[in-house]
């Protein structure tokens, strides 16, 4: 299976996420953390990384990150090389440390950047132990978590002088306390809400957060460079058809995505044919997305596609969404 594309262009923004090797811990004691954000300070240092926000978490971290010079490959091999030596070293073992290359999300910044960072921030209270937590003890435990930069966006006095604090709090007003105050009360809203979980946006082709224009754009520059990942620029380009297909779909029935799911008729039946002819899916990917038998959905494009045959209505729908 080919690895995902790694879009690289000065100025991208990205959500990495790293985890441990057979979901092993990487963070053994507060001594691991602590170096850990050594050396991702001397990293982004070396490398001019904006860094608006991380987490720790044990088996695995996040960071969101803003690459001036296109370098973030370099960036994440000295960052976890480094670490992955003073591991092996302090806790006298060997081998890898981290799962495989790291995961990285391209993020649409003006759109994402600030959501993006909350849900990073409420990892803490995103585990199994905190899960039946009341608000008060949820939004506690986020107040006293250590291994997280969301203590310097609620006091001054705990900023760390290697996170862009500002890329995020200008659009509260700045890193001054009605900026930091600002930002708390989104993510206290967000958990009194009970929307700690949500991930801001939709994700094409399994690493670009953003719009479909965004993801359209990511696509184009992939196409420009010749990339010989075919797997996941396929991916990419079914996810952008399929999305500008959904739109299409709700402008010409007045039935959203929803509805047409768990709706049995046979404008269902047309989007599903139109879904493996048009799109592109495959009968598996269809039979899932519609709860179905794979078998069904052979026959229901039989059905329909008879039907288009004879029924004018039907026929202007199916010539509507495949034109």
């Amino acid at each position: 299976m080919a690895r995902p594309i790694r879009v690289t262009y000065p100025g991208a923004v990205y959500h990495v996420i790293s985890r441990g090797n057979n979901k092993q811990k990487i963070f053994m004691d507060d001594r691991d953390c602590e170096r850990y954000l050594e050396v991702l300070e001397e990293s982004v240092e070396i490398f001019g990384i904006h860094l608006c926000a991380y987490v720790l978490m044990g088996n695995h971290l996040h960071l969101l990150i803003k690459t001036p010079e296109a370098n973030i490959s370099e960036f994440m091999r000295r960052l976890h090389l480094t670490y992955t030596g003073y591991i092996n070293y302090r806790h006298n073992r060997s081998g890898h440390l981290f799962q495989g290359r790291f995961k990285s999300f391209l993020v649409q910044e003006d759109r994402y950047l600030i959501a993006l960072s909350r849900y990073i921030h409420l990892n803490p209270i995103r585990t199994r132990n905190m899960a039946s937590r009341s608000i008060t003890e949820k939004i506690n435990h986020l107040k006293t978590y250590r291994w997280s930069s969301l203590e310097g966006y609620r006091k001054r006095s705990r900023q760390k002088s290697f996170i862009r604090y500002e890329l995020l709090l200008e659009s509260y007003g700045g890193n001054n306390p009605k900026g930091r105050r600002g930002y708390w009360d989104s993510l206290r809203n967000l958990i009194e809400d009970k929307k700690e979980d949500d991930l801001p946006g939709e994700i094409f082709g399994g690493f670009v957060l953003g719009s479909k224009e965004f993801a359209q754009g990511i696509l184009e520059s992939i196409r420009e460079g010749e990339s010989t990942d075919v797997c996941s620029e396929r991916t990419l380009r079914l996810q952008v058809k399929e999305v500008d297909f959904w739109q299409r779909v709700e402008g010409l029935t007045n039935m959203n995505k929803e509805e047409i799911l768990n709706h049995r008729s046979v404008v269902r039946n047309v989007v599903i044919e139109a879904l493996c002819y048009y799109v592109g899916m495959s009968g598996s990917a269809v039979a899932k997305l519609f709860n179905l038998h794979e078998s069904s959905v052979s026959k229901y494009r039989k059905r329909v596609r008879e039907i288009i045959t004879k029924d004018e209505d039907i026929r202007s729908l199916w010539t509507s969404l495949t034109s």
